[in-house]
């Protein structure tokens, strides 16, 4: 008696567990063909807020999944690939995209399962070079099983009194929106929750004025997984999850006062009341993608008061190289433009890398490696477009001037190097739990200021680098050296001193020599910038 009691529960389990294992397989191959592809689609279609917004809906439509979609999205905004700005198309579109997997569930194409998983297995096999889209057509037709097993599974409940008076609770559309958001948070998947509310609907066991509140809440509950991913991420990755959360949330409340009416729309529209729940989800998505994306600038303030920060945000994308002048003369000035921002991204990394070694903190490490892969990127950029103009008929002196060019943009990007270097001491004294005492801190800050005075004069003068200012930055790293000299000599005696050695690193030295060497390779930089200076005088 026990036994078929709960025999019907245990067959609704397994059939909810093989429904979950087929969209979550499902997503997963389509994410292996679409992946490479989608990032490069969604970098091209994020200028325009209307653009992205397509581009979110094709790509959660085609890996079925607005969770991937929103977490990689996350993801390029912490990469710096796309901005804040940009990621919100997308994300609103990610809402749009998902709806195809409740219209697919409505319409139950149970009959064309068993040809789609001989056809997927067959393509598997003996596909070729198809061969990659085989399991994606498998689990297709695994989907659609899985959707038939729990129309069959949830039959037997149809007349249970105990589930008919704990479902009709849910006609309280708060705890309808709260279920929907603790299922999705629990399944991880949205259109999980939402092809399963389908189904009980098709099924006559739950009510669209039911349904309607499980789907919204299921939209806040989807927001969870990128605001965990985001966590640990930098400011304006944050920002993108809390204005996932926020565009999730504020649709549920837009549409909580005009429930009622929105729900006799949706009755007057027609169909079963499967279709009647797809049709809903789908008009309330589409409706709340709309309304954000004509209130993005409104979106934008409010996300930066509730994430508040003054970070710049860097994006891997270049300045002044978008489209190189087809004048050979205006195409050098434009490398040099952007040779100068790289300058000053360089320096930005080496001030901020200092800064973690002085205070023994490696929490700054991750945008650190940012500016460090923008700088490789941005002399990967300068490069492409160097050899692109030594292709070009040029005079001696513009020839002259790509080669300069290409080695200043490489000692820029080395200088990175040696900056990230430099902020790996950080990382050492913090893992260590060490710290520098204030002697040594103090020897430092007055090296330092040899560097500071080097790297000003070199933005500041930049390609007017005459001889003058030349000799004069040499003589300062000559004076500098005589600092470290000193710094090292100190830095030995506390070290012989007992009360001391257990409170001083000998990261001290790789600090000061780092320093030195980022000395030199200014000088080296300024040596370049006065060649092309003389080679513009020719």
């Amino acid at each position: 008696m026990l036994l078929m009691d709960i025999g019907p529960f245990v067959g609704l389990l397994a059939a909810v567990v093989l429904f979950l294992y087929g969209i979550e397989h499902l997503s997963r191959e389509l994410q292996k063909i679409a992946s490479d592809r989608m990032r490069s689609v969604l970098q091209r279609l994020t200028k325009n807020r209307w653009s992205g917004a397509l581009a979110g809906a094709a790509t959660t439509a085609a890996i079925q999944s607005s969770t991937a979609t929103t977490v990689i999205t996350v993801g390029l905004v912490n990469a710096g690939i796309i901005s804040f700005v940009q990621s919100l198309g997308i994300i609103a579109g990610a809402n749009v995209g998902t709806t195809v997997t409740a219209q697919l569930v409505a319409f139950n194409f149970a009959a064309l399962a068993p040809a789609f998983l001989v056809l997927g297995f067959l393509t598997s096999v003996f596909g070729g070079r198809f061969k990659f889209i085989g399991k994606t057509i498998f689990y297709f037709g695994f989907l659609f099983l899985a959707i038939n097993f729990l129309s069959e599974a949830v039959d037997p409940f149809r007349e249970d009194a105990s589930l008919k008076a704990m479902l009709s609770q849910l006609d309280n559309p708060l705890l309808g929106i709260i279920a929907g958001a603790l299922l999705t948070i629990i399944l991880q998947s949205s259109s999980a929750t939402t092809g399963i509310v389908v189904v009980l609907g098709a099924e006559g066991i739950l009510g669209i004025g039911a349904a309607i509140p499980i789907i919204m809440g299921a939209n806040i509950g989807t927001t969870s997984t990128s605001l965990l991913s985001a966590w640990r991420m930098d400011l304006f990755a944050k920002r993108t999850a809390v204005a996932h959360a926020l565009f999730n949330i504020g649709g549920v409340l837009v549409f909580l006062p005009i429930l009622v009416p929105f729900m006799g729309l949706v009755e007057g529209i027609g169909g079963t009341t499967g279709h009647m729940i797809a049709n809903a989800h789908t008009l309330f998505n589409v409706t709340t993608a709309v309304l954000f994306l004509l209130m993005v600038t409104p979106a934008v303030k409010l996300v930066e008061r509730i994430v508040p920060g003054k970070e710049r945000e860097i994006l891997f994308k270049t300045t002044y190289l978008e489209e190189i002048p087809k004048n050979t003369d205006r195409a050098i000035l434009a490398v040099e433009k952007e040779l100068k921002r790289q300058i000053g991204l360089v320096k930005d990394s080496f001030y901020l890398s200092y800064g973690m070694v002085r205070a023994a903190k490696a929490d700054r490490m991750a945008k650190v490696n940012k500016l460090e892969t923008l700088n490789d990127y941005l002399e990967e950029q300068i490069s492409n477009v160097l050899v692109e103009l030594s292709e070009r008929d040029l005079t001696p002196e513009q020839s002259e001037d790509i080669i300069l060019l290409a080695r200043l943009s490489n000692k820029v990007e080395q200088m990175g190097d040696l900056s990230k270097e430099f902020a790996k001491l950080a990382v050492k004294l913090d893992d260590r739990g060490e710290h520098l005492i204030p002697e040594a801190v103090y020897e430092l800050d007055d090296i330092k200021k040899g560097f500071d005075v080097i790297m000003g004069k070199v933005l500041e003068t930049g390609w007017n680098m005459d001889k003058r200012t030349y000799r004069s930055l040499a003589a300062k790293r000559a004076q500098t050296d005589k600092l470290i000299q000193k710094a090292y000599e100190h830095h030995m005696k506390r070290l012989a001193d007992k009360e001391l050695s257990s409170y001083t690193s000998t990261i001290f030295v790789d600090a000061a020599y780092s320093i030195e060497q980022a000395n030199s390779a200014l000088l080296r930089m300024a040596r370049l910038l006065l060649k092309l200076r003389s080679t513009k005088r020719k």
